[in-house]
């Protein structure tokens, strides 16, 4: 069987003080995702915002997928940077970055 390529679209919505939110997948379970609001703060120091364009699943994203879990898949994640916090190495508007760990 062919493993499930997950697409996200990150749709940046500003709202007064610092609050953000973005649409993000959930796993449902038996092979079903669904789409939920959540909140994101902005990046820390070294950290980037990412526009997610590809997201790869690993193992324990295949479990979840099949199971179902309330954590947003996306470790294995290349996009567009959209927000660069204060000492990232990499600019605002960057194609094709490669993530290894995100926090959402």
């Amino acid at each position: 069987m062919r493993e499930p390529v997950v697409f996200v679209r990150l749709t940046i919505v500003e709202e007064p003080a610092v609050t953000r939110t973005a649409t993000v997948p959930v796993f449902a379970g038996k092979g079903r995702i669904r789409f939920t609001e959540k909140t994101y703060r902005h990046p820390g120091s070294g950290e980037l915002l990412l526009g997610v364009q590809a997201n790869a699943m690993c193992g324990s994203d295949r479990r979840q997928y099949f199971g179902g879990s309330l954590v947003v898949p996306g470790h294995e994640a290349a996009g567009t940077v959209l927000v660069a916090g204060e000492g990232a190495s990499i600019p605002v508007g960057r194609r094709g970055v490669e993530i290894g760990r995100a926090h959402v």
